[in-house]
């Protein structure tokens, strides 16, 4: 499969300029252990990575209130799942039991 290209103009313009730094200060705050880990300051797992991983995904999703207003925590889990699994040979859900 081939890769799209970035086009720029005034929308990505927007989102790099004015967007992205406030993506990156939210990841930053909710997943600061995968920076950490990513710069050899602390050691944890894969496992333990993502058992943390999930974990700050679900406080962000209820303190922006997304859960349970607008997704139930199974959606956050099966989203979480599969993001996590991403580019894993076998990354079905529904054969890993998540249903």
């Amino acid at each position: 499969m081939a890769q799209k290209q970035i086009v720029y103009n005034s929308d990505t313009q927007a989102i790099f300029s004015d967007i992205q730094p406030l993506m990156r200060a939210l990841y930053m705050h909710y997943f600061d252990l995968e920076m950490s880990t990513a710069k050899g300051q602390v050691k944890k797992t894969d496992t333990e990575l993502q058992e943390r991983g999930f974990t700050a995904c679900l406080s962000f999703c209820k303190d922006f209130e997304f859960m349970p207003y607008m997704l139930s925590q199974r959606v956050c889990a099966i989203v979480w799942y599969a993001v996590a699994n991403m580019g894993a040979e076998d990354s079905s859900i529904s054969e890993k039991g998540i249903n």
